[in-house]
């Protein structure tokens, strides 16, 4: 599964590696309606049963237009995956 198609399974508006090989999936939102990280943790383990979720979060930054998804309010789930994803 490709970091494309995992995006689009689980909901997610992107996902990057840090320094030490770790996924970190991120999405974005401005009302939240009831949604935690844990609920895109909770997806990245039915799309990949072998992934072993590491942390979570919540950032809350104030709007700005047009700033970046990781310095705007986002859901992350950091995670590995033996094997990694392509």
């Amino acid at each position: 599964m490709t970091t494309r198609e995992l995006c689009l399974n689980i909901g997610v508006d992107r996902i990057s590696k840090d320094a030490n090989g770790n996924c970190i999936a991120r999405r974005s939102f401005f009302y939240s309606h009831g949604a935690t990280s844990e609920h895109i943790a909770a997806r990245i383990k039915t799309a990949l049963p072998q992934a072993v979720i590491l942390d979570q979060g919540t950032v809350i930054k104030p709007f700005r237009g047009g700033a970046p998804l990781a310095q705007s309010t986002h859901w992350w789930v950091k995670f590995s995956v033996k094997g990694g994803i392509k």
